[in-house]
């Protein structure tokens, strides 16, 4: 009886993944494949210039777009940590946005990549590193 009872779960277990595997996942970072969520696309425009002591951060503004995650590192392949979460501007201001990084040093190099999270709440793609020396 036990061994006809392991069986059916087995059975169950096996068509329950079969079924799963069927499902059409347009955005595999949606589980229930809401046709409305958008991830963001990756930001694009990443400048970064120094003077007087801060970094200025300026890249190209999206719609459809809450906010923006600012990363930085004192390396390349190091540990990029979130330092500012920036709201995104109202349409027609600019079509960039802006920041400025006051907590850094003379002569070091600072390393910059920058993500959109979605209205909903996603984060998008994180960008390639920027770097630039602080003067």
């Amino acid at each position: 009886m036990m061994k006809l009872i392991q069986v059916i779960v087995l059975m169950m277990v096996l068509l329950c993944i079969i079924n799963a595997c069927s499902l059409d996942r347009t955005n595999p970072l949606d589980p229930e494949n809401n046709q409305n969520v958008n991830v963001p696309q990756q930001v694009t425009g990443l400048t970064l210039t120094s003077y007087g002591g801060v970094v200025y951060a300026k890249w190209n503004r999206f719609d459809n777009v809450s906010k923006y995650k600012l990363y930085r590192s004192l390396s390349h392949d190091g540990q990029f940590e979130l330092i500012a979460t920036i709201e995104n501007p109202s349409a027609g201001i600019s079509e960039f946005v802006e920041y400025i990084d006051s907590n850094v040093q003379l002569r070091n190099y600072y390393y910059y990549k920058i993500s959109a999270v979605s209205l909903q709440g996603l984060e998008g793609p994180i960008s390639p590193y920027k770097w630039v020396k602080v003067v």
